[in-house]
């Protein structure tokens, strides 16, 4: 199945797609989040989605979620039941103050992991959006976002960030007994690319980890003007920090990820 431009002309610049059925695909635009019906060709604008950000969706028990950017950060779930979203606001009773979402992903359990900032703070928790129970750890930076959204990648409890080229790693432990600010201490920060290859000057979009292997993908280039030195690493960091399990210089310009497929 195929659509063309003039199918789809009410979208924008979409950048991100979501199937539950043919019925219910989900594409999010500059406006936000529209449903599309393959079978119609009916595109229908999802209430409460406006200026959805340029990031993956999360799809998960028959819905689909995204996030709310800007100063009330939450997660907003969309249901095949009706066009309209669910916003999930993060209560103010937090350790952590979660002002900005930066990033969502699903975890393997169910739950939503939630990358966020808030008055200083950065901390990535983890979300049950049936239950609306939060378990957070608090993180040392304020972790770098691609212009495709990404701002971290997970590997069951291990969830991998960046500040510049520097790559941390926090494991994340969901003991209640632990507060917040627990993150800190298990926080490790694995290499900085730009003391290992002089040509890692920046780091260009967000890191992917394979879901098998658990290896996690990296690009860098020298700079926006000498983008054509580029580099994709990938690391097995139980292994070592310092040498790369494969590294491919100069087979990319301005990629947007690494995305796996679950599982694959």
């Amino acid at each position: 199945m195929a659509f063309s431009r003039s199918d789809l002309s009410t979208l924008d610049w979409p950048t991100h797609i979501a199937a539950l059925d043919a019925e219910h695909v989900y594409i999010r635009d500059n406006k936000g989040v529209y449903r599309l019906n393959t079978n119609t060709k009916e595109l229908t604008f999802v209430s409460g989605t406006d200026n959805a950000p340029k990031s993956r969706f999360v799809t998960m028990n028959g819905k689909v979620y995204t996030y709310k950017i800007g100063l009330i950060g939450g997660v907003i779930e969309i249901s095949p039941d009706n066009d309209n979203s669910t916003f999930n606001k993060f209560p103010y009773t937090l350790d952590i103050d979660i002002n900005e979402v930066l990033g969502i992903q699903a975890a393997k359990d169910g739950n939503i992991w939630v990358m966020s900032f808030g008055f200083g703070k950065s901390a990535i928790s983890k979300f049950n959006p049936e239950s609306k129970k939060i378990i957070q750890r608090q993180i040392s930076i304020k972790p770098s976002v691609g212009s495709s959204g990404v701002a971290f990648a997970s590997y069951d409890n291990n969830i991998y960030y960046a500040d510049g080229t520097t790559i941390y790693r926090l494991k994340f432990d969901e003991d209640e007994s632990l507060n917040a600010a627990s993150g800190l201490d298990a926080e490790e920060t694995l290499t900085d690319l730009s003391a290992i290859d002089n040509n890692a000057g920046l780091l260009y979009n967000g890191l992917g980890v394979h879901p098998v292997t658990g290896n996690v993908y990296i690009n860098t280039i020298k700079s926006f003007a000498q983008y054509t030195q580029n580099t994709i690493w990938s690391f097995d960091f139980n292994n070592s920090a310092e040498n790369p399990a494969a590294k491919y210089e100069n087979y990319t310009n301005f990629p947007a990820g690494f995305f796996f497929a679950p599982g694959k």
